[in-house]
């Protein structure tokens, strides 16, 4: 979207009182972003589905400085906007009466791909989670969904590495605006996200962090994807509102269940008792569910050639040093690595992610 469409609105998103539904119908009312803007408040008044007490404020001075200013962040940050009525906006989201008016995003995401699929959980995830996601995510591969989470700690990042390693695409919905990434010890990841899938966001640049955005965060989340997949929660999570927006999206909820006795299991559990959602049995009944037909796809068989021609020569070094052993800690790598200018921990998280090796509970790493 160039700037000069951008401008106006981007004006009309700041203008204080003005919700994503109400800009939509606006649009929609005006056809022309402009002249909502040249719009006079008797114009505006004589609308009848107008909230007429917006008009003793309706102001363009301050909205229009507000949004020249995002925009001049926008170009600094390398971030760009997806308006609704674009053809490349996702189309499901399209479909949700709350859905954003404009997405940011970095990267270069296929909006257009018919498969999208979220998974989430709890930031605190057991070994059973972490596996069941991980092998979700990679029976998931010949089918190549978009794999949509939140970047968080646990189930989300293990989500998004698990579709870098099997050459998915990905895309990581942010709350905060996407000058920044949360929780920062996953900017690296989110690095290699945004070339393999992108970083997205309805939030301004240089807006900090609310709570309150976390749970607008949840429902792009949910809207983003014909199915939304809980791996693990405890009886109170993010990842429940997740579900529960999915679900009043009609689309179709999943749960791993767990045992009774699984504290980190009580809130899929519950999700499947309420009936809010199907319990999660393999890949090939969600497949079934969702009728992606498997004969009309390109299955992949192998790893894409890209991604194992792409260690460097640091990275065989340190692949050397495993000499057969099935497990590695990370305090004996660091006793045999010769290169003290070389970041040992993005060395293995960039092998890791390029399936070369696996990491393993109790600081431990596995020659896959």
């Amino acid at each position: 979207m160039n700037t000069a469409d951008l401008l106006p609105v981007m004006a009309l998103y700041c203008q204080k009182g003005v919700s994503n539904a109400l800009a939509k119908k606006l649009l929609h009312h005006f056809k022309d972003p402009q002249e909502v803007l040249e719009a006079s408040k008797a114009e505006l008044s004589a609308i009848s589905w107008f909230p007429q007490r917006l008009l003793p404020n309706w102001n363009w001075e301050a909205s229009i400085a507000m949004a020249s200013e995002q925009i001049e962040h926008m170009h600094l940050y390398g971030v760009q906007a997806l308006l609704f009525t674009e053809p490349q906006y996702p189309e499901l989201l399209k479909h949700c009466i709350d859905g954003p008016l404009l997405l940011f995003y970095k990267g270069q995401p296929h909006w257009q791909k018919r498969r999208w699929l979220s998974v989430v959980g709890t930031r605190k995830m057991t070994t059973y989670g972490q596996q069941q996601c991980e092998a979700l995510v990679q029976a998931l591969r010949p089918y190549d969904p978009v794999i949509v989470s939140g970047l968080a700690f646990g189930i989300d990042v293990t989500a998004h590495k698990a579709a870098l390693a099997n050459g998915l695409q990905t895309v990581a919905c942010l709350a905060q605006g996407l000058d920044q990434v949360y929780p920062k010890r996953h900017i690296k990841i989110a690095r290699l996200i945004e070339q393999q899938g992108g970083l997205l966001s309805e939030t301004f640049i240089n807006s900090g962090f609310h709570t309150r955005y976390f749970i607008r965060r949840n429902r792009i989340i949910a809207g983003l994807s014909a199915a939304t997949i809980v791996v693990e929660s405890a009886q109170r999570g993010g990842s429940l509102s997740t579900a529960e927006m999915a679900f009043s999206y009609n689309r179709d909820v999943y749960a791993v269940p767990g045992r009774l006795t699984d504290s980190q299991s009580v809130g899929c559990n519950s999700l499947i008792a309420r009936q809010l959602a199907q319990v999660y049995t393999s890949v090939e009944d969600l497949v079934s569910d969702l009728g992606w037909d498997q004969d009309t796809l390109k299955v992949q068989t192998e790893l894409p050639l890209r991604i194992l021609e792409a260690l460097k020569p640091e990275e065989q070094h340190l692949l050397s040093l495993f000499q057969g052993a099935s497990n590695m800690h990370i305090e004996q790598l660091r006793s045999l690595w010769s290169e003290p200018n070389v970041n040992l921990a993005s060395l293995l998280l960039s092998m890791e992610l390029k399936g070369w090796i696996k990491p393993l509970p109790g600081q431990l790493f596995r020659k896959v």
